[in-house]
């Protein structure tokens, strides 16, 4: 029994030093973070992440206004890599995860009520899509997938 007390206060111990050896650093990095963003206006610190990973942001607002609460979608971006190392396609489906809120991001196209593609052409996702509307500012398409 004592064993057991002894081995939770280790672990608490570990757990406490742990925390004390990285709440510097931790505290300056987010205090930069706080000053290099709070300047901003509440839209453009939504923005930001789309923006620092070059993503067409003008794309997703068009995407936006086209969703519904709670629509089901399905994002496809052009392949291609970015300098940071992160692929474009991966890079868009987490921005547009928490960007198209409340929406929700499914993770194929026969299980969305509308597809976003971003540089593709809707049609080679495979599933029936109603009209097609192209973003007049760039290769940006939507589509409800028809049932």
């Amino acid at each position: 029994m004592w064993l057991r007390g002894a081995a939770a206060g280790a672990a608490l111990v570990v757990a406490l030093a742990s925390g004390a050896k990285d709440l510097p650093g931790t505290w300056r990095w987010l205090s930069g973070q706080r000053s290099q963003f709070a300047r901003l206006s509440a839209q453009d610190r939504a923005e930001e992440p789309g923006t620092a990973q070059l993503l067409p942001v003008d794309a997703f607002d068009y995407f936006r206004a086209r969703l519904h609460r709670g629509e089901r979608y399905f994002l496809a971006v052009e392949p291609g890599t970015f300098t940071a190392g992160v692929d474009r396609a991966t890079a868009g489906r987490i921005f547009a995860r928490f960007y198209l809120l409340p929406a929700v991001q499914v993770g194929a196209p026969a299980q969305a009520q509308a597809v976003l593609t971003v540089g593709i052409d809707p049609h080679s996702l495979g599933v029936p899509l109603g009209p097609i509307d192209k973003f007049a500012g760039g290769n940006y398409f939507f589509a409800r997938v028809r049932r």
